[in-house]
Formats: C-alpha cells, sequence, structure tokens
C-alpha cells in the first residue's frame, strides 16, 4: 500500500487519501458539525442501498443455489452490554462463573426481551425429549423466571453430584450423527467485497468506513488538547540552562502545533503495517535512522511522515471522549470498534458481555437467538471458564448445542475419566481418549484426550466418531474423535 519504485511514487500525499475518501481536503479539515454531517449522509445512503436490495425479499423464488450472506444494517436496538432503565450494575456484578453450578442460571426477565424461545419449532422433539430423563431436569430446577431458594439450590447440587455414567469407552463410535437440526449453509464473500478486494485501501475502508476514522481525528485532536496542561508542567519542569521557557509561552507553542488530519492517521497505519511485514528489534522510532544497518536500508520512513509527528499521533491516539459520563454503558471504549464491526457483519450479530459467567452467556444468547433466525438449532464453543453440566443443560433446553473444554472440578462432572496425572504418562500413547454419556442426558458426553497433558471437553450431541483431521507430532499423525 505503501511501496514505491521512484521518488515521484514514494510520496503519499495528502491529495492521495484525500482521493481515496472521495472529499476534497478542506472537507477532511473542516469542523466538526461538517464532520458529523458527513458521517450522517453515508450512513444513509448506505441504509437507503441495503433498503433497496431487500425490497423482493419476500418473493417466492426456486432455489437455485445456497443463500448468500449478505451485509445488513444493524439498528442500534436495545443492547445487552448497556444498562437500561431501571437496571443497577449492582445486579450483574453478583454473578461470578466460579459459582454458575451452585447460583440459579435463571434470567429475571428484565436483561432482554427476546428470550421466547416457545415458538413453534423451536422445541426439542418428542424423540430427543425422550431421552431426557424429565425428573432429573426438574430437580435442576432450570427455566424458572425467579430466584431459587436454598433449598432448590441444594436439590440441584445434589442432582448434580449423583448424576450417573455409561462404562468409559476408549473406542470410536460409527454410525452416529451429530449436531442435528443444524442447517448446512454455506457462507460464502459478500457481494460488496468482489469490488475491492484486491486493492488494499478500498478493503481497509470496507471494514474500517471514512466516517469512522474521521471520529478518530477528532476524538484525536481533543484529546491532544486536553493534554496540554500537564504537558507543559513535565517539560517547564525539565528545562535545564539558560534562558528558559514560561509556561505561557510553551502553553502557546504546543497549542499552536497543527491539527491532526484523516490523511496522518491513515500514514501511521500504514507504516506501522510496513513493520509488521518486515520486523525488526529495534524501537520503532529507529525506521527514521539515516544510517544503513547491514541490509536495512535508510530513510525510507521519513519520506512519508517525520519521526516527531508520527510518535505524537501515536501518543494522542484515541477513539472516545474520556471526559464525557459514560457509567451507564459497560463498553464504552469499545463503542466505536462495536460500530465499524456491526455495519460488515451477519445482522444477527450482536454485542457479547465477557464481564460475568453462566448468566450472561444464557441472557446473551437469548438476545441474539430470536425466533426470526434462520435456524431452529445452533452450536457454540465455550472456554472451560465458562463451561459447566448445568450450562449445557439450560442451553439444550433452549436447542443450543455446546462443545468446549471444562474444569474438573465441575459439579456433576464424571470422575471416571479424570486422571490424576497432570502430564501424559508413557505408558499411555498420545492421542488416545475415554468418553462415556450420561443416563440422565445421553447427548452429553465427557471426554478425556490424552496430548501432552490431559484435556478435557464437555460437548452435546457430538459424534465420537475419528475425525477426518489429524495433528502431526514429528513423524506421528495423532487421530482424535
Amino acid at each position: 500500500m505503501f511501496g514505491a519504485s521512484d521518488e515521484s511514487e514514494a510520496e503519499l500525499s495528502q491529495t492521495t487519501v484525500a482521493r481515496a475518501f472521495g472529499l476534497p481536503l478542506k472537507d477532511l479539515q473542516g469542523d466538526e458539525e461538517q464532520r458529523d454531517a458527513a458521517a450522517c449522509l453515508h450512513m444513509l445512503s448506505e441504509a437507503s442501498g441495503l433498503e433497496s436490495e431487500g425490497e423482493d425479499e419476500h418473493a417466492v423464488t426456486p432455489p437455485t443455489a445456497p443463500p448468500r450472506r449478505t451485509r445488513t444494517q444493524v439498528k442500534p436496538n436495545t443492547d445487552v452490554n448497556e444498562l437500561q432503565d431501571g437496571e443497577r450494575s449492582s445486579e450483574y456484578e453478583e454473578f461470578r462463573s466460579d459459582d454458575s453450578d451452585s447460583v440459579g442460571i435463571c434470567d429475571d426477565g428484565r436483561d432482554s426481551e427476546g428470550d421466547e424461545f416457545d415458538e413453534e419449532g423451536d422445541e426439542l422433539s418428542d424423540s430427543d425429549a425422550a431421552e431426557m430423563d424429565q425428573a432429573f431436569l426438574a430437580s435442576l430446577h432450570i427455566g424458572g423466571d425467579e430466584l431459587l431458594r436454598k433449598a432448590a439450590l441444594r436439590e440441584r447440587k445434589t442432582a448434580l453430584q449423583s448424576m450417573e455414567w455409561t462404562p468409559v469407552s476408549t473406542e470410536f463410535a460409527t454410525d452416529t450423527s451429530s449436531n442435528r437440526g443444524i442447517g448446512a449453509e454455506e457462507a460464502r464473500p459478500v457481494r460488496e467485497l468482489f469490488d475491492v478486494w484486491r486493492s488494499p485501501l478500498p478493503t481497509l475502508f470496507y471494514f474500517e468506513p471514512k466516517f469512522q476514522w474521521v471520529s478518530i481525528v477528532r476524538e484525536t485532536n481533543r484529546y491532544c488538547l486536553q493534554q496540554v496542561d500537564k504537558r507543559v508542567e513535565r517539560m517547564a519542569a525539565r528545562q535545564t540552562g539558560r534562558p528558559r521557557e514560561t509556561a505561557a509561552q510553551i502553553a502557546r507553542r504546543l497549542k499552536a502545533t497543527q491539527a491532526y488530519d484523516a490523511h496522518e492517521i491513515l500514514h501511521v497505519v500504514g507504516l506501522l503495517v510496513a513493520r509488521m511485514l518486515c520486523p525488526q528489534k529495534r524501537h520503532f522510532a529507529a525506521h527514521w535512522s539515516m544510517v544503513e544497518d547491514a541490509a536495512i536500508p535508510a530513510g525510507l520512513f521519513g519520506r512519508y511522515m517525520t519521526r516527531d509527528r508520527s510518535q505524537n499521533i501515536l501518543r494522542d491516539l484515541h477513539f472516545v471522549d474520556n471526559t464525557v459520563d459514560h457509567s451507564r454503558d459497560k463498553l464504552w471504549k469499545l463503542r466505536p470498534f462495536m460500530w465499524g464491526k456491526r455495519n460488515n457483519v451477519d445482522g444477527g450479530d450482536n454485542g457479547i458481555d465477557f464481564k460475568t459467567g453462566a448468566a450472561a452467556v444464557l441472557r446473551n444468547l437469548k438476545a441474539v437467538f430470536t425466533p426470526q433466525t434462520r435456524h431452529n438449532w445452533h452450536a457454540v464453543v465455550i472456554d472451560r471458564y465458562y463451561t459447566s453440566i448445568l450450562l449445557a443443560v439450560e442451553l439444550l433446553k433452549v436447542n443450543v448445542y455446546v462443545a468446549g473444554t471444562i474444569m474438573t472440578n465441575r459439579l456433576g462432572f464424571n470422575k471416571i475419566i479424570r486422571s490424576d496425572s497432570k502430564t501424559r504418562p508413557a505408558s499411555i500413547p498420545r492421542g488416545s481418549f475415554a468418553f462415556s454419556h450420561s443416563t440422565a442426558v445421553p447427548i452429553m458426553i465427557p471426554c478425556l484426550w490424552w496430548d501432552l497433558k490431559p484435556v478435557y471437553y464437555l460437548c452435546t450431541d457430538s459424534a465420537m466418531t475419528q475425525s477426518t483431521k489429524s495433528k502431526r507430532v514429528g513423524a506421528i499423525q495423532v487421530g482424535y474423535p
């Protein structure tokens, strides 16, 4: 993106990036009102184009190819990661992943209004329901709308501790299916990417819209002015010798510095990409060295931007205003990135709350998997920090399969397959495994797989057949279920 074959092509001028923005240079240097207006017009133009493409979505056409996932503009609907009226932050701080097994994983109904899962076709089929022990499910007290009493929590703990499992198997299964009910939709690139993927700059602007860069410039300049007083104090304290500048003179000099422009931010990003493609152990500022170091040329980065200007941009780079009260928004630092992502992903994507434990998993999944989603069944991969027997059963009742690593101290985990060895003994071949099925929920499978260390998994409705892929360890091919 910043390569050049001669001196004239080496300059990445302001007009080059301005033409890429489709705006005159003076528009990028306008006041905040002009920038906000340009951003709004950009968003409205994209929205109108998407609406015109979706006018015929109700027309009945014969299926000729797998559906293609297209970009849809997500409306700023109720965000599960933002405190709404009537909510308190303390209500979410009391959830912790380490007590997700003993505390009710029930939603009080106020976090999300999209938790209607009893629509036609969203419940378990009769055959699947028959495989689940209804008495066991009743003892877990899942799916309620109120917090559980101590007696119910004790009953749940007893039910999990007394779970029964089938004999351990160490052989691959055959003629079994997995993830029943999940569609086989083929994911393809969206149409807009076919027009821009060959050029780096339009591709960058596709995922990071132009109006977002204008917003970054505005917040960077704001932060630069906010830090003037602190920098004046530091610079005045470091002065040595005579004559010395007064604090007023230093402040006047700092405020007279030219404001940052959008093309300068892009230059810095491009220089960072160039450093990534050709990494060096030296500091970033060493790229402006005028002395050649072996095969490392000298003076390349200086063609595009001075070292001090680049260092100042990296020092002041900001995306949000830190002085605004964001007490009601738990993701205010990430909000610009989220909106940049939401404009270019599938419309079913929503923000996820990573702060709390199993209760947050259910609350966010209910907000994402609304009755209008494409399929009745879904599969999610969960980290060991969240995975538990109780969460797997709760998600199974709302038509969500799970797969992921699990900690062996979770309530109800099969202790028979748990090993006391922290590393793989020499007598156990690499790639060996052991698994069993729950008698109450037969499609729930805990599994132990031996690598250098034991790896424990928990999954629902997974086939323990030999995978078509394998892990190569030296000259050895290690298979896994």
